[in-house]
């Protein structure tokens, strides 16, 4: 009898009568996800329909947020409503259904969500965001704590950069080196020189770059990887870029928090896009082959 017990008493532990909304209202630290669920009129969705996942910021990623964009939130309950939808999908996805790198799976909104597995970190990221805590057993689904508040990309690395207004001379340089359908493939990760960046080179060696689209393109095949590639996945590392030159690797570092790539300080990092991932630096990274090449221009 003891050895039956035994056996059977481990599945019993496993299970859960709570739903996922009794579970979060337990939990000392959702109490904001807690009350924005309520404000949006989705507790009864949480508590009676299902099986979901849902990936739960707690409350150090809201207090993250700016306060006018939380305060934005909770002035309109519809747009509330479809940030929390995009943080739950249909179906029971655990932590070892998650490993899957660049897995897309699709939320309450009809969005997509990136899934990383970063293998050398053990690390899983949602968007970008890590998974701190996973696999909280409910009776209709399952949740999985996560480090941020979710936000849908704004369409395509494309997209995102004209939305953000810093990045004019960067889409002028993809538009004459005919790259700007290859940034809107993937997925891709786009080292981002800012408008300054450029500036920095001067204006004469920008106009020289710009009537010479064969050596743009490689300099601005430079600042692209293969895959998604956030923040919470990057270790002091050399990076495969689209353009390869004999030997000559992007290199990825780290101070503190900051990120350095090539000496290049990146400045405002995981800007998600719906084909990957775009971080913005201030610098533009030149490989060694090509400086006498942009000398001779």
């Amino acid at each position: 009898m003891l050895v039956l017990l035994a056996l059977v008493l481990p599945c019993v532990l496993a299970q859960s009568n709570d739903t996922i909304i009794d579970a979060l209202k337990a939990s000392s630290r959702e109490q904001t996800l807690v009350a924005l669920i309520q404000q949006a009129g989705l507790t009864d969705v949480l508590a009676t329909g299902g099986p979901f996942t849902i990936f739960a910021p707690d409350d150090s990623a809201f207090n993250r947020l700016p306060p006018s964009a939380l305060a934005a939130l909770k002035n309109d309950t519809n747009a509330l409503a479809e940030i929390l939808k995009y943080h739950v999908v249909s179906g029971t996805y655990k932590i070892a259904d998650l490993k899957v790198n660049e897995m897309m799976i699709e939320t309450l909104t009809g969005d997509q969500l990136r899934i990383n597995d970063y293998l050398y970190k053990h690390r899983i990221t949602i968007e970008g965001a890590s998974i701190t805590f996973a696999d909280k057993i409910c009776s209709n689904g399952v949740i999985h704590r996560v480090s941020q508040v979710l936000m849908p990309p704004k369409g395509s690395i494309v997209d995102v950069l004209q939305d953000d207004g810093h990045f004019n001379t960067l889409i002028a340089a993809a538009q004459a080196a005919g790259l700007v359908d290859a940034l809107s493939d993937g997925p891709i990760t786009l080292m981002a020189p800012e408008d300054s960046a450029f500036a920095r080179l001067g204006n004469d060696t920008v106009s020289k770059l710009l009537a010479n689209p064969d050596i743009l393109a490689e300099i601005l095949k430079y600042h692209v990887i293969h895959g998604s590639l956030y923040s919470a996945g990057m270790h002091s590392e050399y990076l495969n870029t689209l353009e390869l030159h004999d030997r000559e690797r992007l290199y990825a570092s780290f101070s503190g928090y900051t990120v350095m790539v090539d000496g290049a300080r990146v400045v405002q990092k995981d800007m998600s896009a719906t084909n990957g991932v775009v971080h913005k630096i201030d610098h533009v990274l030149i490989p060694s082959s090509l400086k006498a090449k942009i000398a001779a221009l």
